[in-house]
């Protein structure tokens, strides 16, 4: 029989695995879950290639009384079961060894005080003698059936409705948890011998919805937890009273839009005309099956506000609304599911007819105004209401007074058949009093603040200067045929006038207000028919009939600037009031250009009508109005900001 020798090494191994289980232990902190780092311990010279890992996500604590429990976890391979446990990090307690090499492991602690916390960490050893121990630091609390459980807190009731209450309330942590009860009564002594309504025993549930309950009534309730030993600890007193009911309203559905920009609409109904009625509220959403869950747009409580405008919409987009009627209970009425799409870029919004050869047009005060021969025309931009006023002649261009201060509230109308200018009040809707234009007058250029206007004879080639009060003539000065438009310069002391000469290019002179002659010529495209003055006062752009282009010039010097392509014949140009856009009507193209001024060129081209003769933009800068000329009418379109 071979006797067993322990060589040096032997020696030194088992003196280190000692070492480790002597100051083996947690470093001490707060916290009782398991920690997921894992910290093996070898030992051995024996070759091998599987180390000892306790897997610390598998640790448990489990069957706690108030003097016991089973502790429970894994290693990676067959090992022995041990634990040290106290009421502090220290460990001040050992279980016996057990050598049986398992995957799994079972410890039961045995004797502990109750309603305390003490503090853990399994070992184990495989058949290599390897060891390993968990590192996080660990905790279980012992039960105590000796106390009643703790009360929970009932919230003031929710969801109140003429017939169901919703009742909420903080969850128990009691380890010996058995179940709520939860009692019901109409008066404020509700106990255990009220009706109960409820046995509960999840205590992870916090909540009970109480229905089937009789419309405006005073409920009472209060929640008892118990234990396993049956003692029982009751909650806080709750009440509420359900509403009273009801009748359901009418359904309303939506109209069409009042209004639709690219970016925005009107939405309209009916107005509801029901005793009960509490308020409208107008649900959107990107997709259908819009319900209360979805984007709560307004709530109207004035039922007779049948409008809302819906704003910050995307281009080109089709969203879906639905319209609820809440009355003075909590009870809905669900309208119809509408879709409506936002414009895009250009869209035509609204045409209107009945404008028999319009010339020119302005917006002001919520009205658009349009000259037309032996007329001008009158439209409701609200309503889309249409009249006319007479104004015997060829009324032609239409043009506001330049420079700081001036009114937008009078207009100044060419007629060239009269040889005059109609001085127009726009909240009056009236004439204010007739002006002599020269010979041959085809535009005019009005400074208010200095008492003057100016005219262009097309024909005789004068620029005519008189007094704004009597029209009496001050001054005029031959520039040479064929003028074409006139505005004011960027000082108020200087005008632009535009000439078509026989060559395949034309000029814009600046002149004084002296009319001493031109200070400065800039050479223009072919044909220019129309100056614009841009919303800063720093550029005049010409509109080249012939060139298919407009030409950009420096309100100050009179200098060239630029030219950039538009379309076929272009006639009138407006620009948005942030100057961010211009657009071109091109009268034998039938489209408008929009110049982007920040890109310098033209983003996009949109179709209109037959002959787009002229155009303003609303005050709002969201529609742009086109006259039609050949098509008698007056196209509305949709543009972006």
């Amino acid at each position: 029989m071979k006797k067993n020798k322990f060589n040096f090494n032997d020696i030194l191994i088992l003196a280190f695995c000692l070492f480790i289980l002597a100051s083996s232990g947690c470093k001490p902190g707060g916290g009782g879950g398991v920690g997921s780092a894992i910290v093996p311990v070898t030992g051995g010279d024996i070759p091998h290639n599987q180390e000892l890992v306790i897997d610390e996500k598998s640790i448990r604590v489990d069957r706690i009384t108030d003097k016991s429990c089973r502790i429970y976890w894994k290693t990676n391979v067959p090992a022995t079961s041990c634990v040290e446990y106290g009421r502090s990090a220290n460990y001040d307690k050992t279980t016996v060894e057990d050598k049986n090499m398992v995957l799994e492991h079972y410890v039961e602690l045995y004797s502990l005080a109750p309603r305390a916390r003490f503090y853990f960490r399994v070992i184990s050893s495989d058949a290599f003698k390897h060891l390993a121990q968990s590192i996080a630091e660990i905790y279980f609390d012992t039960q105590d059936q000796n106390f009643a459980p703790a009360a929970v807190t009932l919230n003031q009731p929710s969801s109140v409705t003429y017939e169901s209450v919703t009742l909420n309330w903080t969850q128990s942590y009691e380890s010996d948890f058995l179940r709520y009860e939860l009692y019901r009564d109409t008066t404020a002594a509700v106990s255990f011998m009220s009706p109960k309504i409820s046995v509960i025993t999840s205590k992870m549930q916090t909540q009970f919805v109480d229905a089937k309950l009789t419309p405006n009534t005073t409920y009472y309730y209060i929640l008892y937890v118990l234990d396993t030993a049956e003692l029982s600890t009751p909650s806080n007193i709750v009440s509420a009273t359900t509403e009273v009911l009801y009748n359901q309203l009418t359904k309303i559905n939506f109209k069409e839009p009042l209004r639709k920009t690219t970016d925005s609409m009107v939405l309209a109904w009916d107005r509801c005309n029901e005793a009960d009625f509490a308020s409208y509220r107008i649900y959107r959403s990107s997709k259908p099956g819009v319900d209360t869950l979805a984007t709560l747009e307004a709530e109207i409580t004035d039922p007779a506000t049948t409008s809302v405008k819906i704003a910050n919409l995307s281009e080109n987009t089709t969203y879906y609304f639905r319209l609820y009627l809440k009355n003075k209970g909590t009870v809905f009425t669900a309208s119809d599911e509408a879709a409506f799409r936002t414009y895009k870029n250009g869209e035509l919004a609204k045409s209107v007819s009945g404008i028999y050869y319009g010339n020119d047009i302005k917006i002001s005060g919520g009205k658009a105004y349009i000259s037309a021969y032996d007329s001008l025309y009158i439209m409701e931009l609200s309503t889309y209401f249409l009249r006319s006023i007479d104004l015997y002649g060829q009324n032609d261009r239409i043009r506001f007074a330049e420079g700081s201060g001036a009114s937008t509230n009078r207009l100044y109308i060419v007629n060239r058949t009269a040889k005059e200018i109609i001085v127009f009040n726009t909240l009056t809707d009236e004439v204010e009093k007739r002006l002599p234009a020269g010979n041959s007058p085809v535009d005019v250029a009005v400074d208010e603040a200095g008492g003057l206007y100016y005219t262009v004879d097309f024909h005789e080639g004068m620029v005519n200067k008189f007094n704004l009060s009597n029209g009496s003539a001050i001054k005029s000065y031959y520039a040479g045929p064929l003028l074409t438009s006139i505005v004011k310069g960027i000082n108020n002391s200087d005008v632009l006038v535009s000439r078509q000469l026989t060559s395949p290019t034309s000029e814009v002179l600046l002149m004084p207000s002296t009319l001493a002659g031109a200070s400065a010529r800039a050479v223009a495209g072919e044909q220019p028919v129309y100056l614009y003055m841009d919303r800063g006062g720093q550029t005049v752009y010409c509109a080249n009939y012939k060139s298919k282009s407009v030409t950009r010039i420096n309100a100050l010097t009179g200098a060239f600037m630029d030219s950039f392509e538009v379309g076929i014949e272009p006639h009138s140009i407006v620009q948005t009031a942030d100057g961010k856009y211009t657009f071109i009507a091109n009268f034998g193209g039938s489209s408008i250009s929009m110049f982007e001024n920040a890109k310098n060129s033209v983003s996009e081209t949109f179709a209109d009508g037959k002959m787009p003769r002229a155009l303003d933009i609303s005050a709002d800068g969201r529609e742009l109005y086109v006259i039609d000329y050949e098509a008698h009418a007056l196209n509305i379109y949709a543009i972006r900001k």
